[in-house]
């Protein structure tokens, strides 16, 4: 088991907006969401908050010590449940998967972009905060960069939170 901390914590309302968590909010009220990288649950949280209750996965390698009665919670590595999952796509996925400042290799393989693709069904969202867009080159294979969204930016690429939001290539 990996006992890597989680990486997020509880935003105060007047925040939204500021912060990576925020950034991951869909632009559409969304039926399924899948969390790889769950953390407490405050990208859940906030996507309730904005569109209502949804039928949210929540995938992480540590049990997070919060209410997890409205969401089906997956113990595993996102990688092992995305290769295992065999239902329908998501309409919307989440990809926050961060150990300290460092997204996990396998992220950056094409079979993990491969599998990511077969489950996720209208748009694709990746915590990108530390990295360039540019790392993220091996997803041009199954996805089409929709936008790149930024808050708290600085003079240096590490100092801003970005998430990028992606289409399924048809």
């Amino acid at each position: 088991m990996n006992s890597a901390p989680i990486q997020s914590m509880s935003h105060p309302l007047e925040m939204f907006g500021y912060t990576s968590h925020a950034l991951m909010v869909p632009p559409f009220p969304p039926r399924s969401v899948l969390m790889l990288g769950y953390g407490t649950g405050t990208v859940y949280r906030l996507i309730d908050q904005v569109w209502g209750p949804v039928n949210m996965t929540g995938v992480d390698v540590a049990r997070p010590d919060c209410d997890l009665s409205d969401v089906t919670f997956a113990q595993m590595t996102a990688s092992r449940f995305v290769h295992e999952y065999k239902g329908d796509p998501y309409d919307f996925v989440v990809v926050d998967l961060y150990n300290g400042n460092r997204i996990p290799e396998f992220v950056f393989y094409e079979s993990f972009v491969d599998e990511l693709s077969r489950l996720c069904g209208k748009l694709l969202a990746v915590n990108l905060t530390f990295y360039n867009f540019l790392d993220f080159k091996v997803f041009d294979r199954r996805f089409i960069i929709d936008c790149v969204k930024r808050v708290n930016c600085g003079n240096d690429q590490d100092d801003e939170d970005k998430v990028m939001f992606l289409r399924r290539r048809p």
